[in-house]
């Protein structure tokens, strides 16, 4: 709290001066690690600097959630990126009039949500947008262009195919024939050697199919305590239906030493792995490792439909989709032991008495407990198995 209505009078200005540090130029950046030690001195250097470092923090929401803080102006996309498009890469080319080909971009990144690239070569200058979030691609051009190629070169973790590509806008009319085939969309003004005229934007929509993928984890055992010897039966459920060659696994988290489940069986989008337990085993909810616990251990998972290799990721251990929460699974294979044992009086007994004697656990015999009870009269020691009433 501000003590003096000098450093009150200030407030504003100095809010303001925190809000623009966020707007500096091109590159900068704020680290929270080094606004906290600023802070450290600011009561040393001077009570205006301190509340200056206080609204800076405050400006940035959340000094203890942010490592450092970017500036959005130099971010070259705008909205969230694909994580489903991880690592693809593509290349585009241009048409120019004379019907030859010219590669404007290789090796692009696919998983920004919107690239934009401006080119001049081969007598076209092109100005050309990619939106892999809302699936569209749009350029301006001069009259050198009539058509385009994007190609998908490198597939990343979850993109199979092109299944189409439309025309959304066409200044002047013009038509176009459009075609999407597998890793790859071409658009052409029909007829084919016609070259762009009307100035303006020219915009494409595409859709495109993802890879078979999992979308849940559960268990096809009941819920309950498991120990030595059981079987726990784990299905991995597809979004459509897979087939599966070889002997994938699946890595379970089971205390000490973690377990694998060995492929069982397939059926429509569902694939069966079983688990025994062993001695040692232990798990409070039975779950898998990691994202990546499913392994294809030398075989393969692929859609049913087209015969493309599926997506193996795991919903994220603990989540809405993972086997803790669609199953409750006990893993207890802990040996019961007897810490004390409670006998009759230390006293005489005659022929015929019954001696009661209790403990805190006893030990199984075929289902039957019992308890071995040794005795010495006379230094003859006599041996009896004492059975419960």
């Amino acid at each position: 709290m501000l003590n003096s209505d000098s450093m009150r009078k200030k407030l504003p200005l100095l809010r303001h001066l925190a809000r623009q540090v966020l707007r500096l130029g091109t590159g900068f950046k704020v680290c929270n690690w080094f606004v906290m030690a600023l802070a450290s001195l600011a009561a040393v250097i001077h009570p205006w600097v301190n509340r200056f470092l206080s609204e800076l923090m405050r400006a940035t929401k959340s000094i203890f959630l942010f490592c450092s803080i970017y500036i959005a102006t130099v971010l070259p996309f705008v909205g969230e990126a694909r994580a489903d498009l991880l690592d693809t890469k593509y290349d585009v080319r241009f048409w120019n009039s004379v019907n030859n080909r010219t590669t404007f971009a290789t090796n692009r990144d696919f998983d920004n949500a919107v690239e934009t690239y401006n080119w001049t070569a081969a007598g076209m200058t092109i100005s050309l947008s990619i939106d892999s979030v809302n699936k569209s691609i749009s350029f301006n051009s001069n009259s050198g262009v009539n058509g385009f190629e994007f190609v998908v070169s490198d597939l990343g973790t979850n993109f199979r195919r092109f299944t189409g590509l439309s025309v959304d806008t066409s200044p002047g009319g013009l038509d176009w024939t459009v075609t999407a085939e597998d890793n790859r969309l071409i658009a052409r003004p029909n007829p084919t050697n016609t070259s762009i005229s009307n100035a303006g934007t020219y915009e494409f929509s595409y859709s495109e199919l993802p890879l078979a993928s999992v979308s849940s984890v559960r268990a096809d055992t009941a819920n309950g305590s498991y120990n030595d010897d059981d079987t726990i039966l784990i299905e991995v459920v597809f979004d459509e239906a897979v087939v599966v060659t070889g002997s994938p696994t699946l890595t379970l988290e089971t205390g000490t030493t973690d377990r694998t489940a060995s492929f069982d069986s397939y059926s429509g989008d569902t694939v069966v792995f079983a688990y025994d337990v062993q001695d040692g085993d232990t798990a409070s909810d039975l779950n898998y490792t990691s994202t990546t616990s499913l392994t294809l251990n030398g075989g393969t998972i692929k859609a049913a439909s087209d015969d493309t290799t599926a997506n193996i990721t795991l919903p994220a251990v603990g989540s809405s989709n993972s086997l803790s929460s669609n199953a409750g699974i006990v893993i207890d294979t802990t040996h019961p032991t007897t810490t004390s044992v409670d006998a009759p009086a230390d006293q005489a007994y005659k022929a015929g008495e019954n001696l009661s004697f209790s403990d805190d656990h006893t030990t199984l015999l075929e289902g039957l407990p019992y308890l071995i009870i040794k005795c010495c009269y006379k230094c003859s020691v006599c041996i009896r198995h004492w059975q419960p009433l």
